[in-house]
């Protein structure tokens, strides 16, 4: 409930442009309230840092859906986030095809 709460803030916030949100343990529950805050608040950030957090494909997957509806974000980090599947973390990189990013992810950890 408290994360929730964390995250429906920056839905509305129209200023922030970089959350580094690395190591907070926010899991694929905490990935998937992250995607539901891109995809309602498309035009502000830019930069989102979700390494260390443990999202897995389930999360992984909610991020890569949510990008299809986002334009702003330019760099994401999903470094160490056991995420597994190699067509999720093909869907996340799909989803930024046509921008100038980057997208890490080194290994399952």
């Amino acid at each position: 409930m408290q994360l929730r709460l964390q995250f429906n803030a920056l839905k509305v916030n129209p200023v922030l442009t970089t959350l580094y949100l690395s190591n907070t343990r926010i899991g694929p529950d905490g990935a998937i309230v992250t995607a539901e805050a891109l995809k309602v608040n498309s035009n502000a950030l830019t930069t989102l840092d979700l390494h260390r957090n443990m999202i897995g494909d389930e999360g992984a997957a909610a991020i890569g859906e949510a990008l299809k509806f986002n334009n702003a974000l330019k760099t994401l980090s999903l470094d160490v986030n056991m995420i597994v599947i190699c067509s999720v973390l093909g869907f996340v990189l799909f989803a930024f095809r046509f921008r100038s990013t980057r997208c890490h992810h080194h290994g399952r950890g």
